[in-house]
């Protein structure tokens, strides 16, 4: 099972993670990029401030405003920082390549070095960040057994697709009749689908002769979601499990294989051209085309990716990183499908223009029925009171820890520790530290897992919360609240449901601390100096 997120749905549900507060910086990264390219237009000039300009077509202060964001991403949601560094890259190279009237090894030395002055220069700009900063990442590891069909690729991405294939279709009507064409197109098919096969044979192969391949195949035998397919059964029978499950599911491969092999066919067309305006009549060769299929081939590499590798986590499958990469393939989509449906209604042929425009027009209404409905759903149909505050729910339906809430912000300083009941991700638990902002002594179960990477910290923890809550005795009871320095202990229906509180627990309680907050059946004990 994977995380299919896309961005309305972020929205939708008021989503605060990374992937979402990033968005604004992705979007400035993609601009950075274009800006990049359409820099391409602008004739050379001589001189010692030009040359500078020429290392860095926005110039110095272009390239700090890029290092700021791309460095930005890292610290905002770090699978961002690779993805847009290469955007801004291609872009680069690109535009070094119609500088120099062709792709050579000096445009592609260049542009290397300028992204990874860039890389650098992003680290260096966050570089506290990354002084206490520690990843969960645990290296990258082969997708052998989990290809994607088809189906369930369409139905994230399908009318974004659609608009894609017809742009595409547009592009290939008036550029894709030539031998050159077919060439380009043959070679990158013939990369695409053999090089992931080569990768997974040289994989297996490493596996069987070699001992450093044998420990790692036993390691990979060993994952929890390997067991799980094929039990405790040897090299051979993954690679029948392998061959099965690719052999049953490969068209998701394939047509993402055609779908990188004609983009990148048409790209390195534009890579080579001269004639790189956008004032001709139909724009072939405009450099904003070539943005939108250096962005259409981002997004195919990333959703490409996950058929055959992902990012070891706390997760163990592949499931956050199709998430992430969907995720930012989406994005990069959608603004490619935009492009590409004013560009077919304007330059399309005949066909294309009356097939396209209309089959695009109706996926995008059909796939509009989700943000009309999903809204409606989630509003309550629309029969509370609109409001921009996201706990007034609390009022409604938790009176007692909505007063208990607002009591806690009103006199509680803001570094003192409130013990309330932990539990499961996305339940009630942790609602007073998450209502109130101030800390807790263990949040959500499985987010404390992902962040910490163990369950070390947590192991030590729920058992002493347990026996505040159980009924200790009052001299352990104040020796548990002075070990993790607790401020107030919270007693309501979720503790009560989560422990079981009885009366002689909250006695001890009262014995060990001063009762300074009694109404709806919520109780809060405050820590005697």
């Amino acid at each position: 099972e994977v995380i299919d997120e896309f961005p309305f749905f972020s929205f939708l549900l008021g989503d605060m993670h990374p992937h979402v507060l990033a968005l604004p910086f992705v979007l400035l990264a993609i601009g950075i990029a274009l800006a990049l390219l359409l820099h391409a237009r602008q004739p050379a000039a001589s001189g010692r401030g030009d040359r500078l300009g020429s290392r860095f077509p926005l110039g110095w202060t272009g390239f700090g405003l890029a290092a700021l964001c791309l460095g930005g991403l890292a610290f905002l949601n770090t699978w961002d920082f690779p993805i847009y560094l290469f955007l801004v890259g291609a872009a680069l190279a690109v535009r070094l390549a119609w500088n120099r009237g062709g792709i050579t090894w000096g445009a592609v030395g260049e542009a290397l070095l300028l992204v990874l002055m860039l890389g650098v220069a992003g680290v260096l700009l966050y570089l506290p960040f990354y002084v206490g900063f520690q990843s969960q990442a645990g290296g990258i590891l082969p997708n052998f057994l989990f290809p994607t069909r088809l189906s369930q690729f369409f139905v994230m991405f399908g009318p974004l697709l659609a608009a894609l294939l017809f742009f595409l279709l547009a592009l290939s009507g008036r550029d894709g009749r030539g031998a050159g064409f077919w060439k380009r197109f043959g070679g990158f098919l013939a990369a695409a689908v053999l090089l992931p096969i080569l990768f997974l044979v040289l994989l297996i192969a490493a596996g069987v002769a070699t001992g450093a391949g044998q420990e790692f195949m036993r390691r990979l035998m060993e994952l929890p979601v390997v067991q799980q397919q094929i039990g405790g059964l040897s090299v051979l029978d993954l690679v029948r499990a392998v061959v099965a499950r690719r052999a049953v599911t490969p068209w998701a491969y394939l047509a993402l294989a055609g779908l990188l092999a004609w983009v990148g066919a048409l790209l390195a067309r534009r890579v080579a051209a001269s004639d790189v305006t956008e004032e001709a009549e139909a724009p072939l060769y405009a450099p904003s085309v070539a943005f939108v299929l250096l962005m259409a081939l981002t997004a195919l590499l990333l959703t490409f990716s996950v058929e055959f590798v992902y990012l070891r986590d706390t997760f163990g499958t592949r499931m956050n990183t199709v998430f992430k990469f969907y995720f930012q393939a989406w994005v990069l989509l959608a603004l490619a499908a935009a492009f590409g449906v004013v560009y077919i209604a304007r330059y399309g042929g005949r066909v294309v223009r009356w097939v396209g425009v209309p089959l695009v027009t109706l996926l995008v209404v059909a796939g509009m029925f989700y943000p009309i409905f999903a809204t409606y759903t989630r509003a309550e149909k629309f029969q509370t009171e609109p409001t921009l505050d996201g706990t007034a729910y609390l009022d409604r339906q938790q009176p007692g820890d909505a007063g208990a809430i607002a009591w806690l912000r009103a006199n509680v300083p803001g570094n003192a520790v409130v013990l309330e009941a932990s539990g499961g991700s996305y339940t009630y638990a942790g609602r007073i530290s998450a209502q109130t902002g101030l800390p807790t002594l263990l949040g959500w179960d499985g987010h404390e897992l992902q962040w910490r990477g163990d369950t070390v910290e947590q192991d030590k923890r729920r058992p002493d919360i347990e026996r505040i809550y159980r009924g200790a005795p009052v001299g352990e009871l104040q020796a548990l609240l002075d070990k993790w320095n607790i401020g107030y202990v919270v007693v309501g229906q979720q503790e009560r449901a989560a422990f079981g509180v009885t009366p002689q627990a909250e006695a001890r309680l009262a014995q060990a601390m001063d009762l300074v907050y009694d109404a709806d059946d919520v109780r809060i004990y405050q820590r005697r100096d």
